[in-house]
């Protein structure tokens, strides 16, 4: 027996079938991603969760203030017994101008007392800002650094004081970096998009690597 679907229930039946596939795909995307970090962990010997309630997670393992942002916190790696323990995990938030994600290595350096900052990739909207002469990034006399970097902050002075020598030679000899110090959390991330998992070991050796140069480097 022949079956006919009229023009209406066409038009109700394919996005329903569209949306219905767009869930299983991220359902799919989500649960190979869980399988590849988990065997990374095993790989580094380190804690893997692969979720945690918004509600369970306390304001001091946010990289910056949420305000009304939409966040969604998944795949954490929990590194406890490191000389800076800290937490490494997937981040996404959604405001009005769009979503953003990112893979982040949370540290809690209240204790140390670092200033605010923000250091990011230089942009092609910053590179013409700088011939302009309308913005001016902090250590723009070590071109070799300003050339890859944007790094801005209020307290000016002590935030020169601890970019000595050897992190400044650390971010000059890479790319990618992004480091954000909101209320003496550091947030370190590299490159856009989620972390791939090839990337996952050397990611956190360079994040333990520049946090402790930050550390040292407060006086």
């Amino acid at each position: 027996m022949d079956y006919y679907l009229n023009s209406d229930g066409l038009i109700i039946t394919i996005p329903l079938a569209l949306l219905l596939l767009s869930v299983v795909i991220r359902w799919l995307r989500r649960s190979i991603r869980s399988k590849r970090l988990a065997a990374v962990a095993k790989t580094l010997n380190l804690a893997y969760q692969p979720k945690v309630k918004r509600a369970e997670l306390p304001s001091e393992k946010l990289p910056f203030d949420p305000g009304n942002m939409r966040i969604r916190l998944r795949h954490f790696f929990i590194i406890s017994e490191a000389p800076l323990p800290f937490m490494v995990y997937d981040y996404t938030y959604v405001k009005r101008q769009g979503s953003r994600r990112e893979t982040v290595a949370l540290f809690d350096l209240r204790q140390v007392g670092l200033p605010g900052f923000r250091l990011s990739e230089i942009t092609w909207r910053e590179r013409i800002n700088r011939a302009m002469g309308i913005k001016v990034t902090l250590l723009a006399e070590r071109e070799d650094f300003s050339s890859k970097y944007c790094l801005n902050g209020r307290r000016a002075e002590e935030i020169v004081a601890l970019f000595e020598a050897e992190l400044l030679d650390y971010l000059s000899n890479s790319k990618g970096w992004s480091i954000s110090v909101w209320q003496g959390k550091v947030s370190i991330c590299k490159g856009s998009g989620y972390l791939s998992r090839h990337h996952c070991k050397d990611f956190i050796a360079g994040a333990q690597e520049i946090a402790g140069m930050l550390a040292r480097n407060q006086r």
